[in-house]
């Protein structure tokens, strides 16, 4: 069950990431976000990290089931914060909209928002591109906070696999319980519902901790694409992000050269550039 979960929660997060992935590629040749967007990104996800066991049909068909769920959810729930109605949702309605951030100002879809100008278009707008993709096929604004709850489930099922596989904790209810606690941590709580980008602060050394870790212990690519990947989500949503990341990963490299890993050394290094 751990290994299942821990595949599910790799299906969820990688989906996000290519979201983000083939949206900047659609920019930067001049096109915009489409409902294809998610669709694509769920495809690529489970081309790349969909086969890793017998079982792979069921795990997908799960995380598809949780990605649902998580739209429904959060259309139904009134995004209630001031930044979120600001300038985080706008941004995503835009986005969703036809706005090409590469080449064109907000201003021709949202045109009464001037006082959040300089935030629409210069502020990093990694989740809202994950949210755009959502409003793009469903229309709704306020599915785009899917996001938050994908990521909390991704981020509880890697807990799950972690505190089962790489501690010693036999009872299910304690695996649990923990991952529950560090998954819901209380930033996260307060912006589950909303449109606020706080919370992946939070995720991103968790995810990162993580994946170091189990580097360390047996390296392989998919380890290393994960961190790619993770270090893409953090650097995509907020600039500080990508200090704290620099941050563990330079002391990572200092832990593997110490260690005499140079191979791994090298391949984290070209991985994190």
């Amino acid at each position: 069950m751990p290994q299942t979960f821990r595949h599910i929660a790799v299906l969820l997060y990688a989906t996000l990431f290519y979201t983000v992935f083939l949206s900047g590629l659609s920019w930067l040749v001049g096109g915009t976000i489409t409902l294809f967007h998610l669709p694509l990104s769920f495809l690529f996800s489970c081309l790349f990290f969909g086969k890793e066991t017998g079982r792979h049909v069921r795990e997908i068909a799960s995380a598809l089931i949780i990605i649902i769920v998580s739209i429904g959810l959060s259309a139904l729930i009134y995004d209630y914060s001031a930044d979120g109605q600001w300038y985080h949702m706008p941004a995503a309605y835009a986005l969703s909209h036809g706005w090409n951030p590469v080449y064109e100002s907000h201003n021709p879809i949202i045109a009464d928002v001037h006082t959040a100008n300089l935030w629409i278009d210069h502020y990093c707008k990694g989740i809202e591109t994950m949210a755009a993709t959502i409003v793009a096929v469903t229309g709704n604004v306020e599915s785009g906070k899917a996001v938050n709850l994908i990521m909390l489930t991704a981020t509880f099922l890697l807990l799950c696999d972690f505190l089962s596989s790489d501690f010693p904790l036999k009872s299910k209810r304690k695996i649990l319980f923990y991952a529950f606690v560090l998954a819901l941590s209380p930033i996260v709580a307060c912006e589950l519902f909303t449109f606020y980008i706080d919370w992946v602060t939070y995720y991103s050394v968790v995810w990162l901790f993580i994946i170091l870790y189990r580097l360390n212990r047996k390296p392989n690519h998919r380890l290393l694409y994960l961190l790619f990947m993770t270090i893409f989500i953090g650097g995509s949503t907020k600039l500080n992000i990508t200090f704290w990341m620099g941050y563990f990963v330079f002391f990572f490299l200092i832990f593997l050269w110490v260690k005499k890993k140079r191979a791994l050394l090298k391949r984290t290094l070209l991985t994190a550039n």
